[in-house]
């Protein structure tokens, strides 16, 4: 499914971070239950049956291939056809391809589903882009807000759903003659709504220490971390901005390694410069590049000797599905590895209005999927990855944002292309540590200018009873 790149936009608030008491850091124990993927495909079948396993690994190859055919332009970028209206997966595991012309049969694929369509995938973009666009200009982001705060791509219905603050035929009215009034727009009541309970007592617990806590510790040379691990957010002058999950691996445009995570965090959200920290203080490098609003998301550069490892085998590194229908697993330090999740709109937008990261009272997050069934508080920034019916991982889709009604993740396509990321596929290597000391001159001899130490002997087995000759 190499062809699963998508360039998505989407506005989603969704926080998930873990305030802990500066002094219980050390406490705080990552949690490392690991996959059973023996145990996903046990799951799936108790769950949907033998013949939604069977259909649903049949789906999976049928929607590599489709895309295998579509052309892509020089980005990268899927070139969809005027006559092919999206696809999705079903409740029972079969491949659905939305088609509006029968002309323009799509052939070789006669196990799928073939649904008519009265809007091609590509028009139903368009208004999701225009939509998005929209919150680049204050006079148009003002109108928009003040009608809608969801918006998102329904492939299986194939309109774009509008979700409105106050659902009501007059305002139907109000954002067709100020927004946009299009056929493929259908109107619903928004789920996301004020529930009167503060922000922080929604998705925040524990305790924030106001006292600045010391500073990090800095990391020994051979210090690792994991995917889905518990990291923390230190900035200088402050102290411990936040409690969250360490998301997938990638390499930057200068051939750094690191890993994403999340944006959002205390004090307005993480900023470059920020430190990151494992669980007990050791420092494990430094935020490089963060947006929020945006994709909510951030880039941590290694320190030097420390490094990262993947808690999958990741083969298919470069993929970055969002099929809807599709099963999902995230690794996030709270919950581990323990949930399984389907897509449900593999683009979506939505606004919340809180002041916590944003002063004007506001926080817009774009690129993000709606699915079921991940994440607790402090998994953000978890890595999410997309299974096959054997539980065997088939690809990246990106980090968990957290949890505003459903699931929200932050799409990794987004990701790597608004940072400019290569994703490192799970088998690769961390880089190795920085070379050792040299070997110290041997006592007494004084140095000779533009002569360096005399290095060991390697292969030279020690005499008994006569002691070591310092340096070699």
């Amino acid at each position: 499914m190499s062809k699963f790149f998508r360039k998505l936009a989407i506005s989603v608030l969704s926080a998930t971070i873990l305030l802990i008491p500066n002094s219980a850091l050390a406490a705080v124990q990552t949690n490392t239950v690991e996959t059973d993927e023996m145990s996903i495909q046990a799951y799936l079948i108790e769950n949907y049956g033998y013949e939604f396993v069977e259909n649903y690994n049949l789906s999976l190859e049928m929607v590599s291939e489709l895309y295998d055919l579509f052309p892509t332009n020089r980005m990268g970028e899927v070139i969809y056809p005027a006559y092919f209206g999206g696809l999705y997966i079903d409740d029972n595991g079969e491949l659905v391809i939305l088609q509006l012309d029968d002309n323009e049969t799509i052939t070789d694929f006669e196990e799928a589903l073939i649904q008519a369509a009265e809007f091609s995938y590509a028009e139903l973009v368009a208004v999701m882009d225009f939509l998005d666009g929209t919150l680049q200009n204050s006079l148009w982001t003002e109108r928009l807000l003040s009608l809608a705060n969801t918006w998102a791509l329904d492939i299986v219905n194939n309109r774009v759903v509008v979700g409105l603050v106050d659902y009501s035929p007059a305002e139907i009215e109000r954002f067709q003659q100020t927004i946009l009034n299009s056929r493929m727009i259908t109107f619903e009541q928004s789920d996301i709504v004020d529930s009167g309970v503060p922000f922080e007592q929604q998705w925040f617990f524990g305790v924030n220490v106001p006292n600045p806590p010391t500073s990090p510790r800095p990391a020994p040379v051979g210090t690792t971390i994991r995917t889905g691990d518990r990291i923390f957010g230190y900035r200088p002058g402050v102290g411990y901005i936040g409690g969250l999950s360490a998301g997938y691996r990638a390499l930057n445009s200068m051939g750094q390694l690191g890993f994403v995570t999340v944006a959002h965090a205390l004090e307005g959200g993480f900023r470059i410069g920020d430190i990151v920290t494992n669980y007990n203080g050791t420092r494990l490098g430094v935020i490089q590049r963060a947006q929020l609003p945006g994709v909510d998301a951030s880039f941590v550069v290694l320190d030097p000797g420390v490094s990262i490892t993947s808690r999958t085998n990741l083969a298919a590194g470069g993929n970055y599905n969002g099929v809807v229908g599709q099963r999902i697993r995230t690794y996030g330090a709270t919950s581990g590895a323990s949930r399984t999740g389907t897509i449900l709109t593999e683009r979506m937008s939505a606004v919340m209005s809180v002041g916590l990261f944003n002063p004007n009272g506001t926080v817009i997050i774009t690129d993000a999927i709606r699915a079921t069934g991940l994440g607790q508080a402090g998994d953000s920034g978890g890595v999410v990855y997309t299974i096959d019916a054997a539980g065997n991982v088939t690809g990246t889709a990106g980090i968990h944002l957290g949890i505003v009604v459903y699931s929200i993740i932050s799409r990794a396509d987004a990701i790597n292309s608004t940072f400019n990321l290569r994703l490192v596929q799970g088998g690769e290597p961390s880089p190795p540590p920085p070379p050792s000391a040299p070997v110290p001159p041997v006592p007494g001899v004084p140095p000779v200018p533009g002569v360096p130490p005399i290095p060991g002997v390697p292969g030279v087995p020690p005499v008994p009873g006569v002691p070591p000759i310092p340096g070699r």
